[in-house]
């Protein structure tokens, strides 16, 4: 548990805050201006604190503290990442001279700094690394004008639009109406896996058996096809978060706001009964008492059955009636065909 500090923002507003990378991306504090750009594995804002135009902090999503703890997805990811963003603030915003560093004594999150540096810090400060903390103190005890907020505000804007215009992956080449059939159908397939969860009755005492090991297989799909929905960051994914960026494309003056923030809160809601944090982890992990050699005798945590279930009513209810799709759509026969084989086993143990 990291220690509560107040913290300050770049327009004097303070807050008690644990780890700032956390809070900004669960979204207890909101970045100056929002996140300039974000990856799979990181995202990229003007620092929090301290008022200094082009003042970029790379931070990773997961939370972690060291460069060596990169997986090598996320090591991949983050050169590239890095190498973005340092042309991104040379071309959008002039800057030629920038000071990387990274920290690990002050900070349990791993971040990265993009300092840049301007003719006033030489004439003041020199150039050397020493010069940095110097001249952070001096623009949170002056730079915190109106005019210096608006050149900050001016400079993400400019940073936000370079690197979308430069950086960005093509939309999915994909009609919208292909993307929301098949957005449809992995709602349907979630809803089908959890429905068949349910008819399936939690008996303990019978050893490896179909009943536990078809209600694990149906139980991961259904989170599987939810997580890839609600919460994948990838951006040549079909997912909620890149349809409703293709539908603002194509239709700019159509207002989907409700409809937006509907979908935000049901991301909301799976994140926290989630209890992992990637989809594709085995599911064994997904309780400390379920162990890999459990899959075919132990039920994945039915607690949490219900939860899901109510997510995914909530999804189908909104991106049906958005997308003009009939709600009374389901895989009704597959599980009428699975209550059939449940019953059947159920009835005979020695199978």
């Amino acid at each position: 548990m990291i220690k509560e500090r107040e913290i300050e923002d770049i327009k004097g507003n303070k807050k008690q805050i644990g780890c700032l990378s956390c809070a900004i991306q669960k979204g207890e504090v909101q970045s100056p201006g929002g996140s300039i750009a974000e990856t799979k594995y990181f995202r990229a804002e003007q620092d929090y604190e301290y008022p200094i135009p082009g003042f970029v902090i790379l931070a990773s999503r997961r939370h972690f503290k060291s460069v060596d703890e990169l997986t090598n997805e996320e090591r991949e990811d983050f050169i590239y990442f890095l190498c973005k963003l340092r042309k991104a603030m040379r071309e959008a915003l002039g800057i030629e001279v920038v000071y990387l560093v990274q920290e690990e004594d002050t900070s349990s999150h791993f971040h990265v700094w993009l300092f840049p540096r301007y003719n006033w810090m030489e004439e003041k400060f020199g150039r050397k690394i020493e010069s940095v903390k110097p001249i952070m103190e001096y623009a949170r005890e002056n730079l915190k004008t109106e005019g210096n907020i608006k050149k900050i505000e001016d400079a993400i804007g400019e940073m936000k639009k370079y690197y979308k215009k430069n950086f960005t992956l093509p939309k999915l080449k994909r009609r919208l109406s292909d993307i929301e059939d098949e957005i449809s159908h992995q709602i349907l397939i979630s809803e089908a896996c959890f429905n068949i969860c349910k008819a399936i009755p939690i008996i303990s005492g019978r050893g490896e058996d179909f009943l536990p090991y078809f209600y694990n297989l149906n139980f991961c799909k259904g989170i599987a096809s939810l997580h890839s929905l609600l919460l994948s960051q990838s951006e040549d994914e079909i997912t909620i978060k890149n349809y409703i960026g293709q539908r603002k494309n194509q239709f700019p003056t159509e207002d989907i706001s409700k409809f937006e923030d509907e979908l935000n809160s049901i991301s909301d809601s799976f994140r926290s009964i989630l209890p992992f944090s990637l989809r594709h982890k085995a599911c064994a992990h997904l309780d400390i008492k379920f162990e890999h050699r459990d899959f075919t005798c132990a039920y994945i945590i039915p607690g949490k059955l219900n939860d899901y279930i109510a997510v995914i009513k909530r999804l189908k209810d909104s991106f049906f009636e958005s997308s003009n799709h009939d709600k009374n759509d389901s895989f009704d026969n597959i599980r009428k065909q699975s209550e059939f084989l449940i019953e059947t086993i159920k009835n005979n143990p020695t199978l």
